[in-house]
């Protein structure tokens, strides 16, 4: 944690660097997991440790921050069963999950061919 997290006084900043660069659609996600992290009042735990106080165990999970995001949100999240579950191939599975993201203009796709 000492390399995420800098203090100055009782207040604490994290310093964030990600192993590859982020997706087009993943920039709003991006951008929504620092605003959170920063009004988070981080907590050292004996040494060198943290507690995130949206999860019962106090580890910081993917599951946990999608629930703290929406929680109170009537928006119903895509249907992640529906497509991943599915016996589809992997790049149809994320042709359909792009497509839930409204990144993929498939009116325009389909109306240069026809379908409409």
């Amino acid at each position: 944690m000492q390399e995420v997290v800098s203090w100055n006084g009782d207040q604490s900043h994290c310093n964030i660097t990600f192993l590859r660069s982020k997706n087009d659609w993943e920039e709003e996600d991006v951008l929504s997991l620092l605003a959170l992290l920063a009004n988070i009042n981080v907590v050292l735990k004996g040494e060198d440790g943290i507690y995130w106080p949206h999860n019962s165990s106090g580890q910081f999970t993917i599951k946990s921050y999608r629930k703290e995001t929406f929680k109170g949100s009537t928006q119903l999240d895509f249907p992640a069963k529906a497509i991943w579950k599915s016996k589809a191939p992997t790049k149809v599975c994320f042709l359909a999950w792009a497509e839930t993201k409204g990144k993929i203009p498939l009116e325009e796709i389909l109306a240069r061919r026809s379908f409409k």
